[in-house]
């Protein structure tokens, strides 16, 4: 696997894998070590100033290196950009590629690669891919807008573990509305968004609770932000947590909320789901599969404060009908986001890859 050893699904994927039998070695443009498990990591911070792709280019070879002396009969590579990319440039053999958001979408303004570049850079990574797998159908259309065929893409998100993530049945209706983000702190999640529309809602008298779960380059402004509208008392930062800890936070509030300007398949949306949280996300194409507009979640205007506290507010009005919107969206996961039966998917992928090349 090219995959980043900080990404939340390569540990999953890594798992699932050495749990069949497979071995398996991850090798990472990121520091983050993973527990038990071959990891090779690649100096990703450019050093002496210079520019960040000049210095991608002068880490292949420690990457063909890691590839040559493990003998893979097949990678995975997920982000086209950046990983994907890699392994284009070093490996010749069965190959699969996985898009997952920011590596193929404009993202808080930033594109993945300069624009005269981005569109030849996909072309050539699914050109030498024999597998191309993205997780939502917008990041599919992308690709299809760079000229890759439609039938040569499998589109199925990541999933989550639903045999981890039970929902919560002791919710008290009288208790102040608890509304939770575990998306991370930074500039494409809009955080700053919900804590704007926590303080209108406190300006208006209704009673909310904020947590934001997740660490991030933004964490201290926000909670700089915080403290300037005198939210101190109603806005808890917890920072990151495990995966095994993320259940126990998600089942303690009542409404989930995500601001994103950009997304693949958010887990994060799916794993509040399984939970039973009511989910209110922000109205892109990302979201549309999971969230429809008041029937099993509500959707507000991208980066719009006064939206997003229109939109709480109105889920406090349907506090009633939680539980049946928790059980709806929870057959809506085990029909489409079950993490076990979209990893059966990833493996007839591989399967296939190295099939093609035997």
């Amino acid at each position: 696997m090219l995959a980043h050893s900080n990404a939340g699904w390569t540990a999953r994927y890594l798992r699932h894998l050495v749990g069949l039998g497979h071995t398996v070695r991850v090798i990472s443009f990121s520091p983050a070590s993973l527990p038990h498990s071959d990891v090779v990591q690649i100096d990703g911070n450019p050093k002496w100033g210079m520019p960040k792709l000049f210095w991608f280019l002068t880490r292949l070879p420690e990457v063909r290196k890691a590839l040559r002396d493990f003998r893979p009969d097949v990678v995975l590579a997920t982000y086209l950009s950046s990983n994907g990319l890699a392994a284009a440039l070093t490996w010749r053999g069965p190959l699969v590629v996985s898009a997952r958001g920011g590596d193929v979408l404009r993202q808080a303004g930033y594109l993945p690669a300069p624009e005269w570049l981005l569109r030849p850079m996909m072309r050539f990574v699914c050109g030498r891919a024999d597998e191309i797998h993205a997780v939502s159908e917008e990041l599919a259309e992308a690709l299809v807008g760079f000229g890759i065929r439609r039938d040569r893409i499998s589109c199925f998100p990541l999933g989550v573990p639903l045999g981890e993530l039970s929902m919560r049945e002791d919710r008290d209706p009288a208790a102040p509305l608890r509304v939770i983000c575990t998306r991370r702190q930074e500039e494409v999640y809009g955080n700053r968004i919900l804590i704007d529309a926590l303080a209108r809602l406190r300006d208006e008298g209704v009673e909310v609770r904020g947590t934001l779960v997740g660490g991030g380059p933004l964490l201290t402004s926000l909670g700089d932000r915080t403290r300037a509208l005198n939210l101190d008392s109603r806005v808890n930062f917890v920072g990151e947590v495990s995966p095994a800890d993320l259940p126990g936070h998600l089942r303690s509030a009542d409404v989930y909320v995500s601001a994103s300007s950009s997304d693949g398949t958010s887990s994060s949306l799916l794993e509040a789901m399984a939970c039973g949280l009511f989910p209110i996300v922000s109205d892109i194409r990302a979201n549309r599969p999971w969230v429809h507009h008041g029937q099993n979640g509500l959707l507000f205007a991208v980066g719009d404060a006064d939206s997003l506290a229109d939109a709480i507010r109105e889920a406090g009005t349907r506090r009633a009908s939680f539980r049946e919107v928790a059980v709806s969206n929870r057959a809506l996961l085990e029909r489409d986001g079950d993490q076990s039966a979209n990893n059966r998917k990833l493996m007839t992928l591989l399967e296939s890859a190295y099939q093609k090349r035997r």
